[in-house]
């Protein structure tokens, strides 16, 4: 195979056209270059992107083999018109090439399923054509720095809610026993969502490191 068809659907903002579609993991691997921040001699400093974080990828790893794991936010990607072959309004139709895609947002989701044969699992993409590379580094710049963050111990609340007994759900359900028991020492000094102390520690300091102690390198935050 020497292109693909994607369905898509074209999404028009003041930037531009965005194709929005689907595609494996492996074939967005097999598509995709990652353009990151590099010094040519010893002066010039080029690309967008920060260097891979191993320890992150590895989280993501671990995440994918949990029963409910989903990426269901877009990966960014920029492709150029050498690579289109055609389009129309449901349709975008791509030579197959090692670097149609620069990575724009979402390189560690991405490398996550490098060697890992999940089946059945598809990824959205959001594919903006010819962007410039200031115009790449303005959008990875404000997704990455304009979002605002969920408080860690709200995420953990909500891991509650699971029907699926995971293991930070259990370590949730420790850290509550130690907060109401009356013979405990952290007896109300956890704070817990919804609960009105004021404890010393938050939910998420207390959950966090007993985590890492029991299941090391399993996925904190979802993100």
């Amino acid at each position: 195979m020497t292109n693909i068809s994607l369905d898509i659907i074209k999404v028009k903002q003041p930037i531009g056209t965005i194709y929005v579609g689907k595609i494996s993991p492996n074939l967005l691997l097999q598509m995709s270059t990652v353009d990151r921040r590099r010094i040519i001699e010893d002066d010039e400093v080029l690309g967008i992107q920060r260097d891979l974080k191993p320890e992150k990828v590895t989280q993501i790893k671990n995440y994918l083999s949990t029963i409910d794991a989903t990426f269901p936010n877009s990966i960014i990607v920029n492709t150029t018109s050498e690579f289109v072959i055609n389009e129309s309004e449901t349709i975008l139709n791509l030579q197959i090439n090692d670097s149609t895609f620069t990575i724009i947002d979402g390189q560690h989701r991405v490398e996550g399923f490098r060697e890992n044969t999940l089946a059945n699992f598809e990824l959205i993409v959001a594919i903006f054509k010819d962007l410039k590379i200031e115009q790449q580094a303005s959008i990875f710049s404000t997704i990455n720095s304009q979002q605002t963050k969920v408080d860690p111990s709200h995420n953990l609340n909500l891991e509650l809610d699971s029907k699926v007994y995971t293991p930070i759900k259990m370590i949730i359900e420790v850290a509550q026993s130690f907060n109401f028991d009356k013979e405990s020492p952290w007896k109300n000094n956890i704070r817990l969502l919804g609960s009105g102390n004021k404890g010393i520690i938050s939910l998420s300091a207390f959950v966090k490191p007993i985590l890492s102690l029991v299941f090391p390198g399993l996925l904190f935050n979802k993100k």
